[in-house]
């Protein structure tokens, strides 16, 4: 698979890193069991809830042009009660592509073309963000701005990308949670990898990053710091600006996952 831009009807190798690092957080890659019908085709799987569809909008626009596809999109209750969206298509042709582009759907892995170019890794980034991330600001007096992600694996190449490209520490947390499948419940193990929006990365969000989130919720946090920072509002309108209704301490783009406990901190 060749990017060539005139062709993929105004989708980018921007878009292209976005779409990558949505599929490495929400979405996954099915692979038929053996022994299952050879009928059985590979497919590209994103499900979100109804708070996420604007990213899945974006996803499935990418997905049609590139890959030429027209998919199949369709909601279900899950077993919480609540509606999940899905999106999937055959991608059989395309997995050698795949491994060329150095895809891995299992975690996030920036291949090494992202890295070569800040433009095209703030998008992966923001892909990234709006798939299992978090933007939040702490602090009402002096408010310092975050951006939080989960992952399943300690994502070493993730976080050496993080520090060298936005010039800027890294905590990392490993938790365990407890999670509930009707009445079973069971252990597992993610990790949070945590950085600072800071006057150091600033230039690089504002360039590269906010403009490829497609979550309004998470965006604005970022994009009211900015604002913040440049305009050097005073603590009356930080309360308005930041915390929309009042809040004791941090403020996150999403809730703090009650049921899950911190077992080490790095």
């Amino acid at each position: 698979m060749e990017f060539n831009e005139s062709e993929l009807n105004g989708v980018t190798i921007k878009d292209f890193a976005y779409w990558i690092g949505v599929a490495q957080t929400d979405g996954h890659l099915h692979i038929p069991k053996i022994g299952q019908s050879k009928n059985k085709s590979c497919l590209v799987v994103l499900a979100v809830s109804k708070k996420s569809l604007p990213m899945m909008n974006k996803f499935i626009f990418i997905s049609r042009n590139v890959f030429g596809v027209s998919g199949h999109l369709y909601s279900f209750i899950n077993h919480i009660g609540t509606v999940t969206y899905r999106f999937s298509f055959g991608c059989n042709r395309f997995i050698s592509n795949f491994e060329t582009l150095q895809i891995d759907f299992k975690q996030v892995i920036p291949p090494d073309w992202i890295l070569e170019n800040n433009e095209i890794f703030g998008a992966y980034l923001a892909g990234v963000i709006d798939g299992d991330g978090d933007t939040r600001i702490s602090r009402l007096k002096y408010p310092q701005c975050y951006v939080r992600i989960y992952s399943g694996h300690r994502i070493d190449k993730f976080i050496d990308s993080v520090k060298k490209l936005m010039n800027c520490g890294v905590f990392i947390e490993k938790r365990v949670r407890i999670r509930k499948i009707g009445d079973n419940s069971f252990l597992s193990h993610c990790f949070t990898i945590e950085f600072r929006v800071s006057t150091k990365n600033l230039e690089f969000f504002k360039k590269y990053v906010v403009d490829n989130i497609a979550l309004d919720y998470k965006r604005k946090v970022i994009e009211n710091y900015i604002r913040y920072k440049e305009q050097k509002l005073d603590n009356h309108d930080n309360n308005k600006l930041f915390f929309p209704q009042p809040l004791k301490s941090s403020y996150y783009s999403r809730p703090l996952v009650n049921d899950c406990g911190s077992l080490m901190a790095e």
